[in-house]
């Protein structure tokens, strides 16, 4: 548990909403706001804070205040014309290792759509993967051409199907696995 105050600690993003944050700091979620040099800085590189961004910053009162920003290992961005732009729109989440691109296996499969989807996942430098819903609606053999098209058209791109026959963390085991890089989880510095 942490207690004390004045502490330089560091977390992740786990919310962000304008000005307010919440972290995730040593198994706990700590409310979190900026300094105000932090926040000079930020707007001087024009950016923002994200869920899943990396940050240090002292405890005071039970409370953050983030003072810097680890490195990026990833960065998903969806186009806009926000005040916020990096690398060319605004940021929705950081740090992803994996982004999955849910679609449904009825009228909604859209492969055009799942392109777009597919390569802001690959421009954010996170891995992407597929996960077909409602399988359980569809025959066997359709459910095969929607999985031969996505490897076609995405090769080296994992493929997940859910039905509602089927408990997911079960079908998404292999997903739900991976783990946070070494480099990246809770470290409390004195």
């Amino acid at each position: 548990m942490i207690k004390t105050d004045s502490t330089v600690l560091r977390g992740q993003v786990s919310f962000q909403a304008q000005d307010r944050f919440d972290l995730l700091v040593d198994g706990e979620t700590l409310p979190a706001t900026l300094s105000g040099n932090f926040r000079r800085t930020l707007k001087q590189q024009h950016t923002q804070l994200v869920v899943g961004d990396w940050v240090s910053g002292t405890l005071q009162a039970g409370s953050m205040r983030i003072t810097a920003m680890q490195p990026r290992t990833s960065l998903l961005t969806r186009s806009t014309s926000s005040r916020f732009r990096e690398s060319g729109g605004q940021a929705i989440a950081a740090n992803l290792t994996t982004v999955v691109i849910v679609t449904s296996a009825n009228h909604d499969f859209n492969l055009e759509r799942l392109r777009r989807y597919h390569a802001i996942a690959t421009v954010s430098r996170a891995q992407p993967a597929f996960l077909i819903t409602k399988t359980d609606l569809i025959s066997d053999a359709a459910l095969a051409k929607l999985n031969d098209q996505l490897t076609a058209t995405f090769p080296g791109t994992s493929v997940y199907t859910l039905g509602a026959d089927q408990e997911p963390a079960v079908k998404l085991a292999e997903l739900l696995q991976r783990r946070v890089p070494s480099t990246h989880r809770f470290v409390r510095r004195r």
